[in-house]
């Protein structure tokens, strides 16, 4: 199958329109990329990207690691359609964009549902295949569960573990007070107790994010893929800051059907890095090349659900 599909990267050419669909506050947009000898056959893949105001590249602010874009032209060019589109906030989404003590986690997946009632009906494509990362694999995880359209689920650095399980570890290497003082927080979050915020952790639980906090921690990765009926491919790197192996373990152990993936030395953005440093700059590389094998892995476990 490798040897397949390099060829097709040698003969494939690439067409990609842009697509909106409206919300309450304003219409969101995405790009469709499609083979140019592409003839059907095949489900359409859906990239939802990371927390925070994420463009369909998998960047913010206008600048990041292009993750989420050159993965998706490496699968187009490998006969793979696709599709990403800007979160609310991002890109050209930005004027659909909540305020953000009105959002919550379930508005996520409200808007990824908008974008596969689009695409459902297509007839060019075999179903749908959701591709989320990082926070997106959560979102992905929640739309695939009960929509009969969706024929695979695809999570890329997902977390196995709750959000507030997954802060508190990162929170491990601060000083003492630091953790404390968000453990508390956490506690009285699980609680519904009032608590004010300190100015060192205001950043991370300012007021205006708390009820989206509440309701993302209120969510466990693994019970919600012991849900998932249709096949899984989970995919992680051993060189992730910011999830762990064991997220890739925890969510590999849960899965009913599919397969997994732990590259060796790959981290969050999907590049094979080797220092420390290395690591951090690659969130803000875009012309790094991906990781070895990553999109040829994907789109070969993609065409094994015809």
């Amino acid at each position: 199958m490798g040897l397949m599909l390099c060829l097709l990267t040698l003969m494939v050419g690439l067409s990609a329109q842009e697509y909106e669909v409206q919300t309450d506050l304003g219409p969101m947009y995405g790009s469709l990329l499609v083979p140019d000898n592409y003839v059907g056959g095949l489900p359409l893949t859906i990239f939802i990207a990371g927390s925070g105001p994420t463009d369909r590249n998998g960047n913010q602010g206008g600048g990041g690691s292009n993750n989420l874009g050159l993965l998706a032209d490496s699968l187009a060019e490998l006969g793979i359609p696709t599709f990403r589109y800007d979160k609310r906030g991002s890109g050209k989404s930005s004027a659909a964009g909540l305020n953000e003590a009105e959002m919550i986690f379930e508005n996520n997946v409200t808007d990824l549902q908008a974008w596969i009632s689009k695409w459902q009906s297509d007839e060019r494509f075999d179903g749908i295949v959701l591709a989320g990362h990082s926070e997106g694999a959560l979102v992905a995880t929640l739309a695939a569960q009960n929509d009969s359209s969706i024929v695979g689920l695809i999570t890329l650095a997902g977390a196995g573990r709750p959000i507030d399980v997954v802060i508190m570890d990162q929170l491990k290497k601060q000083p003492a007070f630091v953790y404390e003082a968000a453990d508390t927080i956490f506690q009285k979050l699980r609680a519904d107790l009032p608590f004010e915020t300190p100015p060192f952790l205001y950043s991370l639980f300012r007021p205006s994010v708390l009820p989206y906090i509440k309701s993302w921690m209120a969510l466990d990765p693994v019970a919600e893929m012991e849900k998932v009926k249709v096949p899984v491919l989970v995919i992680g790197g051993d060189a992730d800051l910011q999830v762990w192996v064991e997220d890739t373990q925890k969510l590999s152990k849960c899965v009913k059907s599919g397969h997994t993936i732990l590259y060796e030395g790959m981290n969050h953005v999907f590049r094979k890095v080797t220092t420390i440093e290395d690591n951090y700059a690659s969130y803000s590389t875009a012309d790094r090349p991906l990781y070895p094998g990553l999109s040829s892995d994907i789109a070969t476990w993609i065409l094994s659900l015809r």
